[in-house]
């Protein structure tokens, strides 16, 4: 006699505002989820919290999602749309794997290209030449001269406590994007300081 399989059935897919739901309480990492959720918030104003998860599916429901969201991030920065872009597709692929029967409804939504940045750093004595310039103020100067020696990000400086600060060694412990501590170190001071 031979064997019976059960076959898992596909679930019924729930209303938009759940299935948004759902997938945000999945993502570990809370900047990814707060990033995702301005889109599927942004899709779920657009819809509708209680709009069925199906109304993505097919043809009408691709060229629909297609002309809102570009409608909606047609004009933002090439960065900005492609964010969107992909907490959306993150967001219809965990739904797919949940089961919830939508296809593909980004399939009319291309990302864009970003333009390189093509802008050099500027050279040493170009730099002398601005800090020196007597409109600038102290402060001013002080900042920009900080920036450039420890090539620290503007945060990590305008967070830094007296505390913080080897005015001797001239260096500095910062706290790093992500919260590791590191320590910036200036560039010698000039004979005569």
């Amino acid at each position: 006699m031979g064997l019976v399989h059960l076959l898992q059935s596909l679930s019924a897919a729930p209303l938009l505002g759940t299935a948004a739901g759902a997938f945000l309480a999945q993502v570990a990492n809370p900047h990814t989820a707060r990033a995702y959720g301005v889109a599927l918030r942004a899709l779920a104003a657009e819809l509708g919290e209680r709009a069925p998860l199906a109304e993505l599916k097919g043809e009408a429901g691709a060229d629909r999602l297609a002309s809102w969201f570009t409608a909606r991030w047609g004009g933002a920065a090439a960065a900005t749309f492609n964010a969107r872009l992909d907490a959306l597709s993150s967001a219809c692929t965990w739904w797919v794997a949940q089961g919830w029967r939508i296809g593909n409804p980004l399939r009319r939504i291309r990302p864009r290209s970003r333009t390189l940045d093509r802008a050099r750093a500027l050279a040493r004595a170009e730099v002398e030449v601005l800090l020196t310039c007597p409109e600038l103020g102290l402060r001013e100067r002080t900042l920009w001269r900080l920036l450039y020696e420890t090539a620290a990000r503007a945060e990590e400086v305008l967070a830094l406590d007296v505390a913080d600060l080897d005015l001797r060694n001239r260096r500095a412990r910062v706290r790093r994007k992500g919260g590791a501590i590191d320590v910036k170190s200036g560039a010698p001071p000039p004979p005569g300081c």
